[in-house]
């Protein structure tokens, strides 16, 4: 039998357990979460051969498969999350690795089981009947690293679209994923903020923009705020991930 409220329930969670951050190549992303403490990069397009990082390379679906069963492994002799947060770099190469997925799982439903294509022929079924099948694979990838730390981060580009308004062209910047992926994708961060720099200076904004790019947070320390999230000085990198993942 359900039993309903009778007073308010405070908030289980401050902070973000899914976070996405954007921008255009070559801005410092992986630079960044490289510098959160304990935070393992799995690294999907050689983007770490120049960083100093808790990193790991997977360049196919059986590797980050792989590299997915290992976690698992060693957090049940643990009996605990062995890394405080994992970073999936980038969204744009899981969902190449996602049509792989994709494609196994249609091979091996009633509908595609006489299907002797390779990836380009799936993706070129009629009426973008294989687009559903990527946003299943893409979500079951990312979801089942989710449950292996207590914060997931995503790395994403940005990218520049050419779009109609008002009978006129302009330039869009959007996240680079497919269609209703991103949508999709965006709906379940609790956090999507976008790196900009400013000098020697990174800012994390998660203001909500006035063009067509999905930003903000749940978060209420993060909600429509621009976080200095790290400092660039002679001696290195200070980052300031203390007001992201707050203890307050």
């Amino acid at each position: 039998m359900i039993t309903l409220p009778k007073k308010i329930i405070k908030s289980e969670n401050k902070n973000p357990k899914k976070l996405l951050i954007i921008s255009p190549p070559k801005r410092g992303k992986t630079t960044l979460v490289a510098g959160l403490k304990n935070c393992l990069i799995i690294d999907l397009e050689k983007g770490t051969d120049y960083v100093d990082a808790l990193k790991i390379q997977a360049n196919s679906l059986d590797e980050l498969v792989e590299v997915g069963k290992a976690i698992l492994l060693e957090n049940d002799k643990a009996k605990k999350p062995i890394y405080d947060y994992i970073a999936i770099d980038t969204i744009t190469k899981l969902e190449d690795i996602a049509k792989d997925l994709a494609l196994k799982n249609y091979k091996n439903s009633a509908i595609g089981r006489n299907f002797d294509g390779d990836v380009n022929k799936f993706m070129q079924l009629p009426n973008g009947a294989a687009y559903l099948w990527v946003r299943q694979a893409f979500e079951k990838l990312y979801s089942f690293f989710s449950e292996l730390t207590p914060c997931l981060i995503l790395l994403g580009h940005l990218k520049r679209t050419a779009v109609m308004r008002d009978n006129a062209e302009i330039q869009a910047t959007d996240i680079d994923l497919t269609g209703k992926l991103k949508n999709i994708t965006c709906a379940d961060m609790d956090a999507i903020g976008v790196l900009k720099r400013k000098d020697n200076q990174s800012i994390l904004s998660f203001k909500t923009s006035e063009d067509d790019l999905v930003c903000g947070s749940r978060c209420e320390h993060l909600a429509n705020q621009d976080i200095l999230i790290a400092e660039k000085n002679e001696s290195g990198f200070t980052y300031h991930w203390d007001k992201i993942f707050t203890n307050d």
